[in-house]
């Protein structure tokens, strides 16, 4: 394949895969989600406590904003950095070490965006809940750690399996000497 005929198999594809990145991000998310109302509703809800109805007032609203939120700032973070850590690929010919390295730990880069959404919500809903109850603001809290934990490895599992054509590319050239991501 010639050098521009790569180029372009690598615009499509990560084309494709942004747009995969993007749907990934999101069920990974959701999946963290689920895990969250699970935690609270089922195993280990709050009793004596304020009322379901106003912990709903508060947080229903506060979630589907947070959450809208979480969807429009992550796909755009997420395909930044799907975009600068195939940058090497784009440019063709063969990968110095730092391409290498900076194509085979996309999937690694991806869970800054993760980390940040889900930590930033496990401080937002433990403050906004703060005012009601210490220990459902304390469980909401761990809940959105947990669901956090989750979606992180959601993410980066399915990350590096949407990853794989970039990661085949990247080792055309050889096997780095020391590796530079988890299973790379």
């Amino acid at each position: 394949m010639d050098e521009d005929a790569a180029r372009g198999h690598v615009g499509e594809l990560s084309g494709a895969t942004r747009r995969r990145f993007a749907l990934t991000l999101t069920l990974s998310n959701l999946a963290g989600g689920v895990s969250v109302f699970l935690f609270l509703a089922v195993v280990l809800p709050v009793q004596g406590g304020p009322s379901i109805r106003r912990v709903l007032e508060l947080n229903l609203p506060a979630g589907t904003l947070f959450s809208a939120l979480s969807v429009f700032v992550g796909s755009r973070w997420g395909a930044a950095i799907a975009e600068r850590s195939l940058a090497p690929l784009a440019q063709g010919g063969e990968l110095d070490a730092e391409g290498q390295r900076r194509v085979l730990r996309g999937p690694v880069a991806q869970l800054v965006v993760t980390v940040t959404i889900w930590s930033s919500a496990a401080i937002f809903f433990g403050l906004l809940n703060l005012h009601l109850d210490q220990e459902l603001a304390g469980r909401m809290a761990t809940a959105f750690v947990m669901g956090g934990l989750t979606a992180c490895g959601f993410t980066y599992l399915l990350a590096e399996r949407l990853w794989r054509p970039f990661t085949v590319r990247a080792l055309q050239g050889g096997v780095p000497l020391r590796p530079v991501a988890p299973g790379a």
